[in-house]
């Protein structure tokens, strides 16, 4: 088009010019309009790292967001269905969060170049898919997506791209182990636990710190489940040296482990101590789970007469309402207070 503006080529001029300028301010459209998408979607993705869906809710008044025809490009519109699907999961719209998820991934499967243009991207969107799906506790569909992967992931293993090897990981080990806690199925499950720890350390330094503060959560969860309170203490201990500034969800439940880790292994003396030093720290900080404040009476009365059945319940009863009241019941199979029971 330059080149017969500059050489004052008639014919092109006369027939070809006013369909390519056209086709340029189309593509031009596109762009720009896929660029103010891409900057909405790093905002979001800033906001679920420092805050992680506790921001406030119904702030978001983007007209990009009305409908999906606001975006022009496929990638755009893969990118609408994200965001649209983060402020449905911030919402506690869990249904609107499975069905952008979906379309999504429909979106990828339809324009296969996108997957090859941005690999990390499409495993990220069946991630949360996933995600969408456990939160809907629809675990089966969600497990046989997960299955599917495993017969189709050797590709991007082979990867030396960061971002790809990450959604592999996520969905090769750390969603598996979600998806197990979340379905309180860990016993059923506990055989993979040797495979997933094995990729876990074959991939341990590429991970970003978010991936591996939820898989050394995950370990611990099934760890102390099993009976093994050496091996969840040890991971429970990488999370409370590095999740207080950056994920404060995961940082509470580390500290709620621990607790607990203690009572099962009848570390009676360190409890005590620990539970000291967790009544100073919730009173001091904000905290995610409103049970917390309660936390350190309920066990101290468990500890004081554990031949009390009531104190038992009062202890679950309190840690169930608080969820069930902060829209948090996907948090509940992380929470292994819940093992706590009286016993003879």
């Amino acid at each position: 088009m330059l080149s017969a503006l500059k050489t004052s080529d008639l014919n092109y001029l006369k027939n070809n010019f006013s369909d390519d300028k056209k086709k340029l301010e189309t593509l031009s459209k596109e762009y720009f309009n896929l660029l103010e998408y891409e900057g909405l979607w790093a905002s979001f993705r800033l906001e679920s790292t420092n805050s992680y869906f506790f921001g406030e809710k119904g702030t978001i008044k983007s007209k990009l967001l009305q409908n999906e025809e606001k975006a022009i490009s496929p990638a755009a519109k893969v990118l609408y269905n994200k965001v649209k699907g983060f402020v449905a999961v911030k919402e506690g719209d869990y249904p609107a969060a499975n069905f952008y998820a979906n379309r999504a991934k429909f979106l990828y499967e339809q324009y296969p170049y996108l997957i090859k243009k941005d690999p990390g991207d499409y495993l990220r969107s069946l991630s949360n898919m996933c995600l969408a799906l456990m939160f809907n506790k629809m675990y089966s569909e969600a497990e046989v997506i997960l299955n599917d992967f495993q017969n189709h992931s050797f590709e991007f293993y082979k990867s030396k791209n960061v971002d790809v090897l990450t959604e592999y990981f996520k969905l090769k080990v750390l969603l598996r182990l979600v998806l197990f806690i979340s379905a309180g199925k860990i016993l059923d499950n506990f055989h993979e636990i040797k495979e997933h720890d094995i990729i876990f350390n074959e991939l341990y330094e590429a991970l970003p710190l978010d991936e591996k503060l939820n898989t050394h959560l995950s370990f611990s969860i099934f760890y102390i489940n099993s009976g093994e309170y050496r091996k969840a203490l040890k991971h429970i201990n990488f999370v409370l040296k590095n999740a207080e500034k950056f994920r404060k969800d995961i940082f509470h439940l580390g500290l709620i482990t621990e607790l607990c880790v203690h009572y099962m292994n009848n570390n009676i003396d360190l409890l005590e101590s620990k539970l000291n030093s967790f009544k100073r720290y919730i009173n001091t900080n904000e905290s995610p789970f409103s049970f917390e404040k309660e936390l350190p009476h309920l066990l101290g009365k468990i500890l004081q007469a554990p031949e009390e059945k009531l104190n038992y319940s009062n202890l679950h009863q309190a840690i169930t309402k608080s969820l069930e009241t902060e829209n948090k019941m996907v948090y509940k199979n992380f929470i292994p207070l819940y093992l706590i029971t009286y016993r003879k």
